[in-house]
């Protein structure tokens, strides 16, 4: 059986050893949480430009959008003011349309009576004739 001193030796041994495992697990475990910090500060400062260039495309989106907007409400005025320019036109065409007709009317109406007043004519001159 081993005496106190051995014992002692081989426990304060152990123990060295066990110091030594510790200290190296703690190193190794700095390190990694340094690379850990290392990429989160880059993950960091990525989102932080991924935030900066998407607030600017979304700025000028917005700009974009307002600009569209203030393009279709002034067509849609314009629309209106040919819609209404049409409706303008379509009742002067009707009115120029009422107009001919009845000029054309008239006009069809002389023809039949002057056809008339022809014919009578026509007939006086060939009874004269006989």
């Amino acid at each position: 059986m081993p005496d106190d001193h051995e014992l002692l030796a081989v426990l304060n041994r152990r123990f060295d050893e066990l110091s030594e495992a510790i200290e190296e697990s703690r190193t190794e475990n700095r390190q990694r949480f340094e690379r850990i910090g290392h990429r989160i500060e880059r993950i960091e400062a990525r989102a932080e430009r991924f935030e900066e260039q998407t607030n600017h495309c979304f700025d000028r989106i917005e700009g974009e959008v307002r600009h569209v907007h203030a393009r279709i409400e002034s067509l849609q005025g314009a629309v209106r003011r040919v819609a209404g320019s049409v409706t303008t036109l379509d009742e002067k065409v009707n009115r120029h349309k009422a107009d001919a007709n009845r000029q054309f009317d008239d006009i069809r109406s002389l023809i039949r009576v002057s056809n008339r007043q022809l014919g009578r004519q026509v007939t006086a001159l060939e009874n004269r004739r006989e």
